[in-house]
Order: structure tokens, then sequence, then C-alpha cells
């Protein structure tokens, strides 16, 4: 009993220890272990057995004792430092912990406001397959990585409008439902059209064309039409979503109406607002980058108009008030004829580009460029004729489609550098896919996107428009 004696002082001065801020009579452990020590009836060791039967639950709650104390003095010593910055550790908090994500990993190219205090929600639909012969025609992010496509693929029963999305940039996709409407091709589509597509964010996104417009706000799990006319152009940002539409149903070229409207993101509560010196057109669209807006209608060209110049509209706090700028164009003189704006851009920094092709088809293109929607206008001439489509960064980095994409910087290099050949470009007659205008836009200064004349490839940026890489839609 020696080594038991020996463990029974040992014990003794531990609980001993430990029960030193502990209120109780006197002697508590001394009871304890000769309670411990005392032989149990019928056992042939005395109290060793019963020894081991007291102590271990003894040590137990002795040990719990001891975690208990030490983490109540370590919270009264977090406490007395809660606040204080320094090198302190931060107050322990009273409720369960979470691991909260206090800013986005991206910037969001299409601004909606501040970043989420909370991590994404998971994407939803998760996704299948990439429908077989998939091509697009549009693009939308909500992160570099993060992005959509809508565009069609072949199938057995129209409308075979399908969308797409990318959570690595656009290195592999899988299939979403997509609205059921028809993929417009030209403007000979009158009812039900879509050709574009915005996402705010992970579960709010739109789906629109001249004669149609869907929500969803489920991630594209569901669509749900909205009422009017649909969009000629649909942007997002600052928490709010600003269309513009024709004001006749089915479509009215040569000579719509235009109203513009504004609602929160998801929001199907579409509310009018002011834009003096909106004037009728053939086309409409919509740029947007922060509280700058521009608005661009154009007019029908052909059929020997005399003067179908377009008008330009900059809006530079959100919509509130606009300035009507005409026809930025510069006019030609001679055999040229008159020059038309046949498309607006706006830079991730607000800079504007126009685009201006003779009236005649003949001659050379130009791209105009201003730092901001109300500075004056630069020509970065030099462009071909055959222009379809534009993007810029700011306003001395321009770029171009036309049999290839060029890039134009102004006193920095040559003038409209090739930067990326196309060989889809000859066989689409430098248009996409549909038909349509190419796609080509930035989400910052870095980042860009084109796709490829035929849809089946997406082409990335992330220098600025120097180096693109090439993945299809797989």
């Amino acid at each position: 009993m020696s080594n038991d004696n020996d463990l029974g002082a040992r014990l003794r001065a531990a609980l001993g220890a430990q029960a030193q801020p502990v209120t109780g009579s006197a002697g508590l452990e001394d009871r304890i272990i000769a309670a411990a020590m005392a032989p149990a009836a019928g056992s042939p060791r005395g109290g060793l057995v019963s020894w081991r039967r007291w102590v271990l639950p003894v040590a137990s709650a002795a040990a719990v004792i001891v975690l208990v104390a030490a983490g109540l003095i370590t919270a009264n010593l977090l406490s007395s430092d809660n606040g204080s910055g320094g090198n302190g550790a931060p107050p322990v908090a009273s409720g369960p912990s979470s691991s909260v994500t206090t800013s986005a990993s991206h910037p969001s190219p299409s601004a909606t406001g501040s970043a989420s205090p909370t991590a994404p929600a998971p994407l939803q639909p998760a996704g299948g397959p990439v429908p077989d012969g998939f091509h697009a025609v549009d693009l939308t992010w909500i992160t570099p990585d993060v992005g959509w496509a809508l565009g069609a693929a072949p199938c057995q029963h129209a409308p075979c409008t399908s969308m797409v999305r990318t959570t690595d940039g656009g290195k592999t996709w899988v299939g979403v439902p997509a609205p059921t409407a028809e993929l417009s091709q030209s403007d000979s589509c009158t009812t039900g059209c879509v050709s574009s597509i915005r996402f705010a964010n992970a579960e709010v996104g739109y789906v629109f064309g001249h004669t149609a417009l869907y929500l969803t706000t489920d991630g594209g799990a569901h669509w749900n039409k909205q009422d009017g006319n649909g969009a000629d152009g649909l942007e997002i940002s600052d928490g709010n979503v600003l269309r513009i539409e024709a004001t006749q149903p089915g479509g009215c070229p040569p000579g719509c109406a235009y109203q513009l409207q504004r609602a929160k993101v998801g929001s199907g509560d579409w509310q009018d607002v002011s834009a003096p010196g909106l004037p009728t057109g053939a086309g409409a669209q919509l740029v947007r980058a922060g509280a700058d807006v521009a608005i661009l209608i154009t007019q029908h060209v052909a059929g020997g108009a005399g003067k179908a110049t377009s008008t330009l509209l900059v809006s530079t706090d959100d919509g509130a008030n606009w300035t009507s700028r005409g026809e930025v164009c510069p006019q030609a003189s001679g055999q040229q004829g008159e020059v038309d704006s046949a498309q607006v851009a706006m830079g991730p920094d607000g800079s504007l580009a126009v685009l201006c092709v003779p009236r005649t088809g003949t001659g050379t293109a130009t791209v105009l460029a201003a730092a901001d929607p109300n500075g004056a206008f630069t020509p970065a001439s030099g462009a071909k004729v055959s222009t379809t489509a534009i993007g810029a960064t700011s306003a001395t980095s321009l770029f171009a489609v036309s049999d290839a994409v060029y890039r134009w910087q102004g006193s920095a290099g040559p003038a409209w550098q090739r930067v990326l050949a196309d060989p889809t470009l000859a066989a689409s007659g430098s248009t996409g896919a549909s038909g349509a205008r190419p796609y080509l836009g930035f989400e910052n200064a870095s980042t860009g996107r084109y796709i490829s004349g035929d849809g089946h490839t997406i082409y990335t940026t992330t220098d600025g428009g120097a180096h693109w890489s090439a993945h299809a839609f797989k």
C-alpha cells in the first residue's frame, strides 16, 4: 500500500492547491481521501479497489474544475483588453463562433453597391453539360472568375436559347437553365426575343432583347418575364438597374420612341426616369460605369435618308441629370457624305468611345475617345471601315473588331496594332455568330473578354488587352 499512500499524498496536495479559490469546509480533501482509503466490504485488496473507484471520478471532477477556472481566468484576461487595440487578442464572442468573409475575393465588375459582408452563397443551379454545338452571343461577369454566357445550341424543338456558367474565368463551363425565349438573330424577331445577359450577383440576373425582358432571383433556376416592351439596353450599378426600352410593343424601327426606367436590383417594380432630349430612333444603346451613364440613339441609315444623325446623351449622376451631346461624329464633305455614330462603349473609368462610320460604306471609320462623358472627343483615326465592335479600358486604350481585334494606344504605340487574330471572323463576315455585333467587353482595366466570330470560343485578357488566351465553351 506504500504506492497507494504516496499517490494519496500527491493527490491531497494537488486537490488542496486547486481548492484554494473554492469556498468549502476545512479538510474536504482529507475526508475524500479517507473515504477512498476505507476497505470495501468483501474486497480482497482492502482499500485499493475502493481507492480506484473513488479517485478516478474525483480526479475527473478536479480536472473539470481546473479547466473551468482556467477558462474563466482567460476570459477575464481577454475582456480586460477588449477594444484596446495594440497587441491584445480580440474579445471572445459570447455566442457560437462563425467564419465571416468581410470582403469579396474579387471586385465586382458591375458594381451593385458595397461588397457583401458575408461569403457569397453557392451558385444555383448546380449545372450540367454544355449543350452540344453551343455558340455564345453575349457575356456577363460578377467577378473575374464567375460569369455567364447567353447563346444557342441545335435542338429539336425551338426555342433553342441556351445559357452556360463558369467559375474559373472561362476555362470550363456548365449548362444552366435559360428563359423560354427566342434568341434574336436579326431585327426580324419581333416577339419574345432576347440577345443580351447581365447578372448583378450570384442570384439576380437579367436576359433581355428589344421585345422581352426576363428576371431571375435564384441564379437562373427560374425566370420571370417582366412587364414592358423589353430592353434595348440594360446595365447594373450602385444597387439599381437602368433599362431603355421602346414605348411600342413588338419593335418599331425605323421610328421608335424610347423611355428610360429604373428598378432596384432584383425588383420588378420599374419606375420611369426623366431623360430630356431623348429622341425617336431605330435603335438604342445604354452603357454604364458607376454613376456615369451614356445613351446612344441611332437612326435608320438605309433608303437614302438625308439627315439621320444619331444622338448621344450622357449623365454623371446615375441618370438624375442629362446632357445631350447630339451627333458627336465629325461630318465629312464630298463623296463620303454623312458619318454616323454606330456604337458607344464605356471604359471601367467612365471614359467614352464612339464608333463613327461613313454613310456610304467607303472611306475610313473613326473611333472617338473622351476621358469622361462630358469630355472633349479626340479621334483615333485609321480604323478599318469594316469595324463592327469597339471597346475601351481608357481614353488612350481603345479596341476595335474587324477582320481581327486591334488596339489603339495613342502616342504610346503604333496606331491600331493587331492584338488578336480570329480566323473565324472571315467565315462570319466580321460579325458574331447570330449576325449581330460581336462581343468585346472589359470588366476592369486589366480583364476583358472577346467571343470568336463563330461563337464557340471565348478569349480572355488579364493584362489590358496585350495578350489573349482562348478556351472553348465546354
